[in-house]
């Protein structure tokens, strides 16, 4: 099985998994599996015994109008203790790298440097940019007045 059909197989089962958190309508766009607080690379080259219970998990999907951030059960991919975070895609504030994002300055979430983890995250940035860019200016949430004396 390749790499690609890997990526569509996992996609797909988050998808499945999540959709009873959405919002009536919603559909996932883009979605990956980060880890948190070592990067994957510390975590495996290091001494994975070592940060097995302190490491989370968590899944973050972009629909059409939220990013979530779900709670993952212990070592579990497709289990969800419930959403983390929740926030319009027009407000959102998403900070990344080549393998990492943090979301309304949130901790990093990482992937590997490669596989389908990383092309999960580079959809996800993908799809948030192009989300954005399709919300007409000016609709996002109004900024709080200036109070008036």
């Amino acid at each position: 099985m390749g790499c690609m059909a890997v990526y569509e197989r996992q996609s797909q089962r988050r998808a499945e998994a999540v959709a009873p958190y959405l919002e009536e309508g919603e559909t996932v766009t883009a979605s990956f599996l980060g880890q948190t607080p070592v990067p994957p690379w510390v975590f495996f080259l290091i001494a994975s015994y070592v940060f097995i219970f302190i490491q989370k998990y968590r899944t973050v999907v972009a629909t059409a109008r939220n990013v979530y951030v779900m709670e993952n059960g212990f070592l579990r991919s497709y289990k969800f203790k419930g959403v983390a975070h929740k926030k319009p895609l027009a407000s959102a504030r998403i900070e990344g790298g080549s393998t990492w994002v943090a979301i309304d300055g949130g901790p990093k979430l990482w992937v590997p440097p490669f596989g389908p983890l990383k092309r999960g995250l580079t959809e996800f940035m993908a799809q948030v940019e192009a989300g954005r860019a399709a919300v007409p200016e000016g609709s996002g949430p109004t900024p709080p007045s200036a109070p008036t004396s």
